[in-house]
């Protein structure tokens, strides 16, 4: 015997009792922490960011997140076990794609402004055409040029999805509440809005690769981008942090890899001591001194890679999940209070008294440009890239 059900056969033995299917609960989410919003871009940090979701989820609450890619390719689901006993498959909610609609070369003609900046004599310099397509929205191929086009030419979406999360920053803790019930309770809650906007400390983090195209190109733009928002919104209280992933840990994926990290921290450099003037194709225009980060965390393994002249998939992922627990360390915990607290602080002697800094930066496994210069030494091998560090701590201080 046999019955049709929305297209399914469904066999059972005659006279066998149907028994009723039990109805699936959603999973519960745990409460959503105020006071945090990551900002999760590229490929390396959209894995880092599921991650640190998944470490924060287990701590037994949520954090508003965001990811931001122009690689389609969804970062790779987490199932994460709550005390409960239930497992919860955590995955990429709010997400944006851009780009991927063919030659990105070809598309900024149709923009002065954009024709004008990526000029083939200025950043498109020695890239060949065929890398400037973005093979219907796979990445920027270890370029961050193709990347910081896709922003440039899709930044009306670009600016309504970020908007879109950080007003969760003004607005979160009113949803759910019962409607006003009169002219007078209704400006009594807006203006509770308006101070709770104002009077709470926020932590925006962004965290993304610093060797490959996205999320080295979001590095650059998004953070000054996001100050514009925050402002918009009437968020005053708030600290923007940057988490930079590599470039050790990506050792052997292109040959870009320590350019690219160079150059960006090049760029944070400049913009730490000129601020950034851009103008955007839809009219809005940044001119501000306001450096990119007030804090910035390069979070690496200066070991990696450990058996090959590049990193294995096992290493990437194993990377990854050490990145997420130091940003989870250092977000949701008082580790970067410690480190500080240690860094301002140092002890004089230390033969006669440990000193804890070494035990919390293993702890923590990121550093704070500056603070650990014999591993940031290594990390960039040049002379030069130290002293660039040196003068990026100078005008973050």
């Amino acid at each position: 015997m046999s019955d049709f059900n929305l297209g399914r056969w469904e066999l059972r033995r005659a006279g066998a009792r149907v028994e009723p299917q039990k109805k699936v609960e959603p999973t519960k989410r745990p409460p959503t922490r105020r006071g945090l919003f990551v900002i999760a871009v590229g490929n390396s940090g959209e894995e880092v960011g599921l991650r640190m979701q998944e470490l924060a989820w287990r701590d037994g609450f949520d954090i508003p997140i965001c990811f931001l890619n122009n690689d389609a390719k969804m970062p790779n689901a987490i199932a994460v076990r709550l005390p409960d006993g239930q497992t919860h498959v955590l995955r990429a909610e709010m997400r944006l794609v851009v780009g991927g609609e063919g030659n990105t070369r070809d598309q900024i003609q149709d923009y002065p402004l954009l024709a004008q900046r990526y000029s083939p004599h200025t950043l498109l310099r020695n890239i060949p055409v065929y890398q400037t397509y973005n093979r219907g929205g796979r990445g920027g191929h270890a370029m961050p040029v193709i990347s910081a086009m896709d922003l440039d030419l899709h930044i009306d979406e670009v600016y309504g999805f970020l908007r879109k999360g950080l007003s969760w920053l003004r607005d979160g803790a009113t949803r759910g509440d019962a409607p006003a019930r009169s002219d007078l309770e209704r400006i009594l809650k807006e203006r509770t809005r308006k101070q709770q906007a104002t009077a709470q400390a926020w932590i925006v983090a962004q965290v993304g690769g610093a060797s490959g195209s996205f999320g080295n190109a979001s590095h650059q733009l998004l953070p000054h981008l996001t100050r514009e928002i925050l402002k918009e919104l009437g968020i005053k209280s708030y600290e923007l942090w940057g988490f930079l992933l590599g470039p050790k840990a990506f050792t052997g994926l292109t040959d870009e890899t320590q350019r690219n990290y160079y150059a960006l921290l090049n760029s944070l450099d400049y913009m730490a001591r000129h601020g950034l003037q851009r103008q955007f194709i839809n009219g809005m225009n940044i001119n501000t001194a306001t450096p990119s980060y007030d804090r910035i965390f390069l979070l690496d393994d200066v070991l990696l890679p450990r058996a090959q002249a590049y990193v294995t998939e096992s290493e990437l992922h194993t990377f990854f999940q050490r990145a997420a627990l130091s940003a989870h360390l250092l977000l949701s915990t008082e580790a970067w209070e410690v480190i500080a607290s240690h860094h301002a602080n140092p002890t004089r002697d230390q033969s006669n008294q440990p000193d804890a800094r070494l035990r919390m930066w293993n702890t923590v496994n990121g550093a704070l440009a500056g603070a650990d210069h014999d591993a940031l030494a290594e990390l960039v091998a040049l002379t030069q890239q130290t002293q660039l560090l040196d003068a990026l701590v100078m005008q973050l201080k």
